[in-house]
C-alpha cells in the first residue's frame, strides 16, 4: 500500500495562552499549536537561515543568537493555528515568523517556542516517562558533576515530567517530615516514594 492511501487523521492540538496579550474584549490571546511536520521544519530552517544571512550572517548556525530567535519564530509561525478557525482546515495565527520577530518580546519567542517544543516532543511517537526504578539513578546522574548535560540530554517533555516529578517527590517529604514522630529523618528514599505521572494530555 502506498503512503498516499493510508488514513493520516489529525495532527493534535493543545490550546496555549499567549503571554502578555490580550483581544480587545480583555480575553488571553490564545493560539492551538499543532506538531509540524517535515516540510515545515524544512521551511522554517530555510527561513531562519536566510534571515540571518540577510543579517550579516556567513554561516548561521544553531548557537548563533540571531539565527537562534529567527528560528524559534518561524518554527512557531508555522506551528501556531488560529482557535477560530475551522478544525479541519486550520489557518495561522501569525503572518510570519517576520511578525513574530516584530512583534513579541525575545522571551515570549524563547517561552512558546519552548513550550511548543514540549508538545511536539510529546506527539512523537518516542518514549517520554522516566520508570520508577529508573528515577532516583536520573536523580543521581542530575545532581552529579555532569549534571547540566545530563539534564540537557532528557527530550523537552521528558525536563518536564523530570521536574513535576522531583517536585512530588519533595512535597511528599515535606508533608512527612511535618507529621509529629515522624522518622523521614531516618528513612531513605526509594523509587516507592517516587509519585506517578498522570498520562499526558
Amino acid at each position: 500500500m502506498k503512503f498516499a492511501n493510508v488514513i493520516k487523521g489529525t495532527a493534535a492540538e493543545r490550546v496555549v495562552d499567549v503571554p502578555g496579550f490580550t483581544t480587545a474584549d480583555g480575553k488571553p490571546f490564545q493560539v492551538i499549536f499543532r506538531p509540524l511536520t517535515g516540510l515545515e521544519h524544512e521551511a522554517a530552517y530555510e527561513a531562519a537561515r536566510n534571515r540571518a544571512i540577510a543579517k550579516g550572517i556567513l554561516d548561521p548556525k544553531l548557537g548563533d543568537p540571531i539565527y537562534d530567535l529567527a528560528l524559534m519564530a518561524f518554527i512557531l509561525a508555522e506551528g501556531c493555528k488560529d482557535p477560530d478557525s475551522p478544525t479541519g482546515a486550520r489557518t495561522p495565527s501569525f503572518a510570519s515568523g517576520t511578525e513574530i520577530l516584530e512583534d513579541m518580546h525575545p522571551e515570549t519567542i524563547v517561552y512558546l517556542h519552548e513550550h511548543h517544543e514540549a508538545w511536539q516532543d510529546e506527539c512523537s511517537p518516542y518514549a517520554h516517562k522516566i520508570a520508577g526504578g529508573e528515577f532516583l539513578d536520573k536523580v543521581r546522574e542530575v545532581a552529579g558533576p555532569d549534571g547540566h548535560a545530563t539534564f540537557m540530554r532528557f527530550s523537552p517533555s521528558m525536563r518536564l515530567n523530570f521536574t513535576i516529578s522531583m517536585a512530588r517527590t519533595l512535597s511528599v517529604l515535606l508533608e512527612v517530615k511535618s507529621i509529629p514522630g515522624s522518622p523521614s529523618e531516618n528513612s531513605k528514599l526509594t523509587s516507592e516514594h517516587v509519585p506517578t505521572l498522570p498520562p499526558s494530555e
